[in-house]
């Protein structure tokens, strides 16, 4: 996937295209795959009437219209009454050698598609799009796996990629690449227009697929980015061309599963121009997929996740540069509706965004609308449903869980502005093909392109401007990352908190379940159907994921905090109170890349809103987080930290026949012998007290946590939740052991054990193999070597990274051997508002705030390098956080500081 431009002219001529056969990996793939087609022209688009129209475009002329003989007369007058002054003139001197009133009726159809189509005409002339089979199946996402449950339902070793040269307004399209043994999609344009990333599959279901990169005017150029890793199948699709070269993409190279189900997820990658130095960005949950670039030069993408939440719906959008910094919501990751928000693509010459609103199962396409995140990053009020106009729904009935609600109609928009778009829609669910059309926001449409298979994808064949490349922060010598939050009581996380209750940060690990593979463990028939990798590590609605506990850091009495974390790892935090309860936690997740230092305000506080004025924070350099309960660093078990507690204490009381029915007993109990309440086995063991604790009759339509233990739910909602609202604080077990039951006085370190297991909502298996019998933990550790082998591979490719020079040309790598003996750092003198660069060199100095925003930037020259130079900040900058960041040829340096007002 690829941006469009910003409709900049496309003036260089593209050759003939050559006959040949295509030879990929040592193999020829079936029939010639490479067909010739006119040049493509950069001249303006004939507008005369041709002497025959395709019967497809006339008889959807005549659908759209509800035209009919007896109102073939009727109808054009119509059209021709809001037609342009131009076109009726056109048409008035054209009618008289036009004979019935079916032709009269065409050329008055003819001049609207004209009128329509002719202001994008820059645009339209030359189209790459997609012709494959209808994806999707019985989740969203990726869909190339073996199993026939939940796979792509339609897949279909059949496609190609086309080209449409409009030399006038009724062109059909040509093949630049077909193959009839394999699956091709994701065209993606370079920035140039003279290349064409794609996917494309192997002949078989759940061969995965490739990414390769073809030259437009010589599609016999063509060389393979991405292959299989040594013994393992792989799939790398949507790739979209950054500003710095390299290619971001999604993969299976996670090795991953989707929590409820056998699908392989996918998450976001980055390689080089050539395919090299493949390494994963984005430590995702589920899937991440569909990048698209914004014209800030960073990426927009779909993010599916639910930890410790709703697992149908919380797939909002998301952005990050373009070396994988700066991860942040951009829409929707607290909204119930739509499900997903899919195929999004950023509207030239505009903040918002169309996408596609679709559901949690069924195809890969749904509902088409506009979002203007400037209204709010979650909530309806930024969602305008389009084709045709009208009010965001908003609301999905309980009966309704998988399909959200939607009509699964359009997929891959393609924006020409704020009303028109290129977009890939059927008319009903019922009708097979997917067509391209040309249709404005009312979903008045003229049909473009359409074949034996769906056409989808499109992109313009158009140079455009290369966006602008944020700074690199990312350093791969590095292993840590930093966060500092500002005031941890600002946001709707700590709504009505007063301030003092904060007392700590927890930093929580989420550890991500291994995909299956094809040795029949995770198969769809017989009692091989089973939960033991698709189930939660716990039971009755509580997590979903293993976690570890990093640490806690404090929080200080002005709210701000700051800390270091493991980079490449997937972290949540939780807001403490004085009891080690959750007053907060953040049902998400947040990913730091080496050496990325990373500022946020507070806890779920609104992107849209300035930063808060005020003094400067008493958090001010990151610290190592501290390990305060003995639990921190391993994977969080019940049996190794909270049933030695019942031991200790209870069990002498509390076993089989207690009046409060309560048994504490750690005997273990086997999945076939507990009542499974509509799910299937588990193939795990689960100790008797912890069933004891958390029993309930939660699902997906109803019910709560155990009235004992009162745990945030898998189905709570995406929405924000109230602080205080479910965990410890609310658990009548933590009231009743802190009181001293029965004389029973626990210590504070058993306590707090305690409160921190209900505040990770009751995990029982520490990780995904425990307590299965010995067979099935063997099969997991043997899938999950093949995760283990890949990050072997990536971490030799993050090694060879790192060692890449900062500076490409000369005069860049002679000034850093200058400047490599001379310490270069950034000072601030916060009385006078002003700071001091050592030994700096060519470069600019930036002032962002904690929202990204850059409020001001100065260049500097060599004739300072070796110097230490000063410099005031900007008399107009309000008091409160900031990053000074420098990016010179010294590479990037920054520090936070915190300015007070005059």
């Amino acid at each position: 996937m690829c941006k469009p431009g910003n409709h900049d002219r496309f003036d260089s001529l593209v050759n003939r295209l050559c006959c040949c056969f295509l030879f990929i990996a040592g193999m020829v793939l079936s029939s010639p795959v490479i067909v010739s087609h006119q040049a493509i022209q950069a001249a303006e688009i004939d507008e005369t009437m041709p002497g025959t129209i395709p019967s497809q475009i006339t008889a959807d002329w005549e659908d759209q219209d509800g035209a009919s003989s007896s109102n073939y007369a009727t109808l054009a007058a119509q059209i021709v009454e809001a037609l342009p002054d131009e076109f009726k003139t056109l048409y008035a001197s054209k009618k008289a050698s036009v004979t019935g009133d079916k032709n009269i009726y065409y050329l008055a159809c003819h001049y609207r598609r004209v009128a329509k189509m002719k202001p994008y005409s820059d645009d339209i002339q030359t189209l790459i799009f997609a012709k494959h089979h209808n994806f999707g199946g019985f989740l969203v996402g990726y869909h190339d796996n073996a199993e026939s449950m939940y796979s792509d339902d339609e897949w279909a070793a059949k496609g190609a990629i086309c080209i449409l040269n409009m030399k006038n307004y009724y062109s059909t399209h040509e093949y630049l690449l077909k193959n009839d043994k394999a699956v091709l999609r994701d065209p993606c344009i370079s920035f140039d227009a003279q290349k064409v990333l794609y996917a494309m599959s192997g002949s078989s279901r759940g061969s995965g697929y490739k990414i390769y990169e073809m030259e437009i005017a010589n599609p016999s150029n063509t060389k393979q980015l991405t292959t299989n890793p040594d013994g393992v199948v792989v799939s790398d699709f949507e790739p979209c061309y950054l500003p710095n070269g390299d290619i971001a993409f999604s993969s299976t190279r996670c090795f991953g599963m989707v929590d409820c189900a056998w699908n392989p997820t996918t998450n976001m990658f980055i390689m080089n121009g050539e395919g090299n130095y493949i390494r994963r960005v984005g430590f995702d949950q589920v899937h991440t997929f569909y990048p698209v670039l914004r014209d800030d030069g960073t990426l927009l993408y779909t993010r599916w996740e639910y930890n410790d939440r709703v697992l149908t719906n919380c797939m909002g959008l998301f952005y990050m540069n373009p070396d994988g910094t700066h991860q942040t919501e951009f829409y929707g990751n607290q909204s119930s509706w739509p499900y997903t928000k899919i195929h999004a693509r950023p509207i030239p010459n505009s903040d918002k965004v169309i996408c596609v609103g679709g559901g949690h199962h069924g195809p890969y396409s749904g509902e088409l609308m506009i979002i203007d995140r400037s209204l709010g990053t979650n909530g309806k009020q930024s969602v305008q449903m389009i084709a045709p106009v009208r009010e965001c729904k908003a609301t999905v009935s309980k009966t309704d869980m998988s399909m959200g609600n939607v009509a699964f109609l359009f997929q891959t928009p393609l924006p020409l502005d704020e009303e028109n778009f290129i977009v890939s829609w059927r008319k009903t669910e019922t009708e097979k093909l997917y067509k391209l059309y040309f249709m404005d926001v009312d979903g008045k449409r003229e049909l473009i392109a359409w074949d034996d298979q769906s056409l989808s994808q499109p992109v313009f064949v158009k140079a455009r401007r290369t966006p602008p490349m944020p700074a690199v922060t990312a350093n791969y010598a590095d292993s840590m990352g930093e966060f500092t939050m500002q005031d941890v009581y600002v946001g709707a996380g700590m709504k009505n908190i007063k301030r003092g209750k904060a007392k700590k940060l927890r930093v929580v690990k989420l550890n991500y379940r291994v995909q299956g593979g094809s040795d029949g463990f995770t198969t769809q028939s017989g009692d091989q159907a089973s939960g033991f990798v698709s189930a939660p590590v716990a039971r009755f609605g509580a997590s979903w994921e293993s976690k570890t506990v990093l640490g806690e850091t404090p929080i200080f009495p002005d709210g701000s905090a700051s800390f270091k974390v493991p980079a490449r790892t997937p972290v949540y935090f939780q807001v403490l109170d004085s009891n080690n309860y959750c007053i907060a936690t953040m049902r998400s997740w947040s990913t730091l890349m080496p050496g990325e230092k990373f500022a946020c305000v507070g806890c779920h506080e609104s992107k849209l809103d300035a930063p808060p004025v005020g003094t400067v924070p008493m958090a001010t350099e990151a610290t190592d987080l501290e390990n305060t309960l003995g639990v921190e660093d391993q994977y969080f078990d019940y049996r190794t930290f909270i049933q030695p507690i019942w031991d200790k204490n209870c069990i002498s009381c509390h076993k089989a026949g207690h009046s409060s029915g309560i048994d504490l007993s750690g005997d273990l109990i086997a999945s076939g012998d507990i009542a499974e309440k509509g799910f299937s086995a588990s193939k795990r063991s689960w100790t008797r007290s912890y069933l004891s604790l958390t029993e309930n009759s939660l699902n997906f339509f109803g019910g709560s946590s155990s009235a004992k233990v009162n745990y945030c739910t898998i189905f709570s909602p995406p929405e924000q939740q109230s602080p205080n609202s479910f965990g410890a604080v609310r658990s009548k077990l933590m009231s009743t052991l802190k009181a001293g039951h029965n004389d029973v006085l626990l210590t504070d370190k058993e306590l707090g054990i305690i409160a921190c297991w209900i505040d990770l909502c009751c995990p029982h298996a520490g990780y995904y193999n425990y307590y299965m019998n010995a067979a099935d933990s063997a099969k997991y550790a043997k899938l999950e070597n093949k995760r283990i082998a890949w990050e072997k591979i990536e971490a030799e490719n993050l090694r060879a990274l790192a060692k890449v020079a900062i500076a490409q040309d000369d005069y860049k790598i002679q000034r850093i051997t200058k400047l490599s003996s001379k310490k270069i750092g950034i000072t601030f003198l916060p009385k006078e508002r002003s700071l001091v660069l050592n030994n700096a060199g060519d470069g600019k100095l930036l002032i962002v705030d904690l929202k990204g925003t850059v409020i001001s930037s100065v260049n500097l020259s060599g004739k300072l390098t070796g110097s230490k130079l000063t410099i005031s900040l900007p008399v107009t900058l309000a008091g409160g956080v900031y990053i000074a960041r420098f990016e010179g040829v010294t590479g990037t340096h920054q520090r936070v500081i915190s300015v007070t007002n005059r």
